[in-house]
């Protein structure tokens, strides 16, 4: 299958892309969604582990062009760069990727990719107030339970079950912890309705 896609930044520079399943009419069409988001890693596999094995997730494409693919492929390559910070200029970049989705779901999934041209370089945002994409955090059903599965797991810098107030939305249990590159992730309980309690433990 083919897919059209162009990218552009928001007022903060933030690089967002529109992507459109082709059809037979030659016509686009928007699903009207999120459609990833997109985490950059240094080891894939790794990553790939960590996201499925503790977190849960569930593979939903993988993405491995065999092939070089120009810059200008939906991703402002004008914003690429080398190690040291400098332009690519090479014309051309590989990569390799995995979505994921929560319970097998497809919709809105993240996009877990390591660049192999470019190199990947930099490290991944530590102050909760830089701009950008600071954060991406997951609703669980028990955040105590998912807790401990992330210290047992071995992930030691997980941080407390916290609550929060979410203003209008009430208080929300949550917990914060970074992936094997240090990508900020959050965790944040369900609210359940009173119909939605089971009637045994």
């Amino acid at each position: 299958f083919g897919v059209t896609v162009f990218a552009y930044r928001d007022p903060d520079g933030n690089t967002l892309e529109m992507i459109g399943a082709e059809d037979p009419d030659g016509k686009i069409a928007y699903p009207g969604m999120m459609h990833h988001c997109n985490l950059n890693v240094r080891n894939l596999e790794r990553s790939y582990k960590f996201y499925r094995d503790t977190l849960g997730l569930d593979l939903t494409v993988y993405l491995a062009p065999t092939e070089l693919q120009p810059v200008t492929n939906g991703s402002l390559g004008d914003s690429l760069r080398n190690a040291d910070g400098s332009a690519f200029t090479d014309g051309q970049m590989r990569f390799a990727a995995t979505l994921m989705g929560v319970r097998s779901d497809s919709r809105s999934p993240i996009d877990v990719l390591e660049w192999a041209v470019p190199k990947p370089y930099g490290e991944p945002y530590r102050s909760p107030t830089n701009l950008g994409i600071m954060r991406v955090a997951f609703e669980v059903d028990d955040i105590e339970a998912a807790r401990a599965r992330l210290l047992l797991a071995g992930h030691s810098s997980v941080g407390p079950v916290e609550t929060w107030d979410m203003g209008e939305f009430g208080e929300r249990k949550v917990v914060i912890f970074p992936d094997p590159d240090g990508i900020m992730l959050e965790l944040i309980e369900q609210l359940r309705l009173p119909g939605e309690r089971p009637p045994f433990d």
